[in-house]
């Protein structure tokens, strides 16, 4: 389950970054522009990280029955 929820939000993380480098060119990326990325990429995976814990909830569910 980890490598899964990890594995979306790095993706997100990216796709935050990649846009902040668009708009930002010349500038590097600070200790004060982190943060906000990071929120930004977790609401944005939030949905998907729900439903990987649900369905890993799911399996373990099966698993114990």
């Amino acid at each position: 389950m980890d490598v899964a929820v990890f594995r979306t939000l790095k993706s997100g993380w990216k796709e935050q970054v990649s846009a902040w480098r668009l708009q930002n060119q010349h500038e590097p990326l600070r200790r004060r522009d982190f943060a906000p990325l990071l929120d930004a990429a977790i609401k944005d995976r939030k949905m998907m990280i729900d439903l990987i814990h649900l369905n890993n909830l799911k399996t373990s569910c099966k698993r114990i029955t």
